[in-house]
């Protein structure tokens, strides 16, 4: 962007984070609402044997929000107002594996714990029948999304809704309506 078109599009920009915010939520949402019944029908009517097709409707809710706040960014990125990713945690130090390794090694042994909760409680049984391939094969896959959703959650929630909250109101408010947003999804 040229700073003859930056000129140009200085009277468009908004104020204020909660209009940016508010515009990016609704072209997640109602996007999402147009767009998923099509998918759905799509593949139910297309691929009728194929393992998408056998997929609950919520699974393609959640996918196509997913997508369209990933592609919503691109317009905040070329109209600067995404914040960048160094706000949003992403940045290099010399500390990055480490803490890397701490928080991942935090999280898989609170979720060690929580399992082995849930087992004694006799919420869910222990069923030793599986074999290891089954039992590794699912452990890689488990990892390897809680990877994405986890950055993915990080970009969204810390970057582009607390970025661009905080860059028009204070640390406290922008921290709890970004909280609140994202308790609200994923209750949703």
């Amino acid at each position: 962007m040229t700073d003859s078109d930056d000129a140009l599009l200085q009277p468009l920009r908004p104020r204020g984070g909660l209009w940016v915010l508010g515009l990016y939520l609704l072209f997640i949402f109602i996007g999402a609402a147009l767009v998923t019944p099509w998918i759905w029908g799509i593949v139910e009517t297309l691929l009728p044997s194929s393992a998408l097709a056998h997929y609950p409707f919520h699974q393609y809710v959640n996918r196509s929000l997913l997508v369209l706040a990933i592609v919503g960014l691109w317009p905040l990125v070329r109209l600067r107002l995404f914040p960048g990713f160094f706000e949003a945690g992403f940045k290099r130090s010399r500390t990055m594996y480490r803490d890397l390794i701490r928080g991942s090694t935090l999280g898989f042994i609170s979720l060690a714990l929580f399992v082995f909760w849930v087992i004694v409680l006799g919420n869910r049984e222990w069923a030793p029948n599986h074999q290891l391939k089954q039992i590794l094969l699912h452990i890689l896959q488990s990892i390897g999304a809680a990877v994405v959703v986890g950055v993915l959650e990080e970009l969204l929630f810390r970057g582009v809704v607390f970025g661009v909250l905080r860059r028009s109101y204070g640390f406290l408010f922008s921290g709890i309506l970004s909280s609140l947003l994202y308790a609200m999804v994923h209750f949703f």
